[in-house]
């Protein structure tokens, strides 16, 4: 969560369909992402990348394509108004974990930008519930803490 990640997605190559062929692949795609945290920047690793891998490029043994690019972003903790969420969040359940840096890659970087705006991210679910699987779930219990949440913070920003 708190370092950058070079993730491989996928690779594909070779005979994909039924049965056995024995081959020598003429070709293979792999998939890839990078987790950035604050500081890094997208150009400079790009740049790095196409350093590393400049000789195959030139041979036209590798091709490499940047799909989307999403900048990391850190709304900072210490930051007075982030500390009063915190504050009422922990009013509803004073075990909570605050985590400084999402760990998902969530475009929070917009409203920065954009709007000015600082974002915290406050998921509403149970810490098991299986993100983006087959069996993803929320407990009653947590969907109801999620309503004493977002009223607390309704109440952060009337006062």
């Amino acid at each position: 969560m708190f370092e950058p990640s070079f993730n491989i997605n996928g690779i594909q190559s070779g005979f994909l369909g039924q049965g056995i062929k024995t081959i020598i692949p003429g070709k293979i795609t792999a998939r890839f992402d990078c987790r950035l945290v604050k500081g890094q920047s997208i150009k400079r690793i790009e740049a790095g990348l196409n350093e590393q891998l400049a000789a195959w490029i030139k041979q036209g043994t590798v091709e490499i394509k940047y799909l989307n690019e999403i900048p990391p972003y850190y709304a900072g903790i210490e930051d007075r108004f982030i500390a009063k969420i915190i504050a009422s969040i922990r009013k509803v359940d004073p075990q909570t974990v605050i985590e400084p840096i999402m760990p998902g890659t969530v475009p929070n970087y917009v409203w920065e930008q954009n709007l000015k705006a600082k974002v915290f991210t406050i998921p509403l679910a149970n810490f098991d519930q299986h993100n983006h699987t087959a069996n993803e779930n929320i407990r009653l219990d947590a969907y109801l803490q999620g309503i004493r949440i977002i009223y607390e913070l309704i109440k952060l920003y009337t006062d």
